[in-house]
């Protein structure tokens, strides 16, 4: 096996963002090679376009170290268009809505939907709407699988999904 090959059938997400002192475009590409249109496509999808245009410079706009200033959700969707550019078969995303605003979360959910719909997609998460969603919902405690099973069936037999879900018990 091709470890490149294989690598690159992969898209990961991380709960924390890891962004370069380089442009926004390059912190998107990591090193690949992808045409401007795909990249400025992926800004849209991962709703950075508007907030984008602000900088001044669009997606040739320099990051500081560590993604310095952008803030959390502009570097969760950042790392989110980096996981997705390649069109990956996998797609591994944690915690990553957890620091955008319900109108923007809607309109990433809704356009993330489409592009995964074809895809294996790990997604760990506590987004009610991202779990309904789910095939299948699996619940970890203390980095053990104590439950398994739809959102619709846990959330009728197990009081942890229900508090996880961000529910009652």
């Amino acid at each position: 096996i091709n470890m490149i090959s294989y690598l690159e059938k992969i898209g990961y997400g991380p709960q924390e963002p890891i962004l370069f002192s380089d442009s926004i475009s390059e912190n998107i590409s990591f090193g690949r090679t992808f045409s401007n249109d795909n990249i400025l496509s992926m800004i849209k999808k991962v709703n950075l376009e508007d907030e984008i245009k602000l900088f001044g410079k669009g997606s040739d706009k320099e990051l500081e170290i560590k993604g310095g200033a952008v803030s959390g959700g502009q570097r969760h969707r950042i790392s989110l268009a980096r996981a997705l550019i390649s069109d990956p078969e996998l797609v591994i995303l944690d915690d990553f809505t957890s620091s955008l605003d319900a109108k923007c979360e809607k309109i990433v959910l809704d356009n993330l939907e489409n592009m995964l719909n074809d895809k294996i997609s790990i997604l760990i998460t506590r987004n009610r709407q991202l779990l309904e969603k789910a095939t299948v919902v699996i619940i970890l405690d203390d980095g053990k699988i104590v439950d398994m099973g739809s959102a619709r069936e846990l959330a009728v037999r197990s009081p942890l999904y229900r508090v996880l879900a961000g529910g009652k018990s």
